[in-house]
């Protein structure tokens, strides 16, 4: 499955188009039992559940979010997965043991990054939790830590500033680790 149009910039081009009719066509075929699924736009990124129609807008007003290569989400079998749709050699800040910076192309990519391994180490639906036969309080501890995940990761996405696009709180924390880490590693 071809998904490079998710590094389009230009979102009114026909192939980026076409590649966002492809993706709500198999999205479509795995929403929730409320009709919602996880909209991957940058500014959601894969965290927020919405319906399928303001999913489709929001990829086309915010752009797709381009570390999220396995659609396992949205229905994607491990097999299906395509590798060339990412290059290897893109964006890596540490090479040989080196400290360097790149130069960023798209203000988000770090975070997206960053958002799509927290996605992939805490894939808890917020709208699915398990009864599984108790008194009732361990699901209401389950919803409420659940709850403050939530709001963790909402807080995450939100700007480090008043009109600052370029960094997140949680983008700005890991760069100035990244930082500290480099100088003293020299």
């Amino acid at each position: 499955m071809d998904k490079s149009w998710i590094y389009i910039k230009n979102r009114l081009l026909k192939e980026y188009k076409d590649g966002v009719k492809m993706f709500i066509e198999l999205a479509r075929n795995h929403l929730d039992k409320d009709g919602k699924c996880r909209c991957p736009c940058k500014k959601c990124m894969n965290f927020n559940f919405h319906p399928i129609e303001l999913v489709e807008r929001h990829l086309h007003i915010y752009g797709f979010r381009t570390s999220y290569v396995k659609w396992a989400q949205h229905g994607e079998d491990q097999e299906s997965t395509s590798h060339n749709a990412r290059d290897d050699s893109a964006s890596h800040n540490v090479r040989d043991g080196e400290c360097e910076d790149e130069e960023e192309t798209d203000d988000f990519d770090d975070e997206d990054e960053m958002m799509n391994a927290l996605n992939d180490a805490f894939p808890h639906n917020r709208s699915q939790v398990v009864d599984d036969g108790g008194d009732g309080n361990e699901g209401n501890a389950y919803e409420e830590e659940s709850s403050n995940f939530a709001d963790l990761f909402a807080e995450a996405g939100k700007e480090l500033y008043s009109g600052c696009t370029k960094f997140s709180a949680l983008s700005f924390i890991v760069k100035m680790l990244h930082i500290k880490n480099c100088i003293f590693i020299d």
